[in-house]
């Protein structure tokens, strides 16, 4: 049951990476840096599942809409008053900017590693499966 226990806690550990954004990308939008608000604190990301602020609109499809190049210059040159205001004192950096403009635009941002999270579920069915199976047979 100890060895049980050990590997269910080692597929979690897997599936949370599995899941996980890049971390640019996590950290600008869901970490506030103490010099500028996360992304989140405003804006929701639902392509990754991140609900947050209800003051502006979701960011899930920024690169779509404003391209590439469109992306960077509103980020460098937010025309949105509380935006402004929120960035004025420590705007993004370029490397900011581009990070996100990267990872948006080429999708890596909700890229999920689909072996890893398949091969991890797998084996937590078949771990499920295991401990029904053997309680209905009256062993433990």
């Amino acid at each position: 049951m100890k060895n049980a226990i050990i590997f269910l806690f080692a597929a979690l550990a897997a599936v949370f990476t599995a899941f996980s954004p890049s971390p640019a990308l996590a950290g600008i939008l869901t970490e506030s840096s103490g010099r500028s608000p996360a992304c989140i604190s405003c804006h929701s990301v639902s392509v990754m599942g991140l609900e947050g602020g209800y003051l502006a609109s979701d960011i899930s499809g920024f690169i779509d809409d404003f391209g590439a190049e469109g992306a960077a210059d509103f980020l460098k040159n937010i025309p949105i008053e509380v935006m402004a205001a929120a960035y004025a004192a420590d705007p993004l950096t370029d490397t900011d900017i581009e990070g996100l403009i990267d990872d948006f635009g080429s999708g890596k941002a909700f890229q999920i590693n689909h072996i890893a999270a398949g091969a991890v579920l797998a084996v937590l069915l078949a771990l499920l499966l295991r401990l029904v199976f053997r309680r209905r047979g009256g062993r433990e």
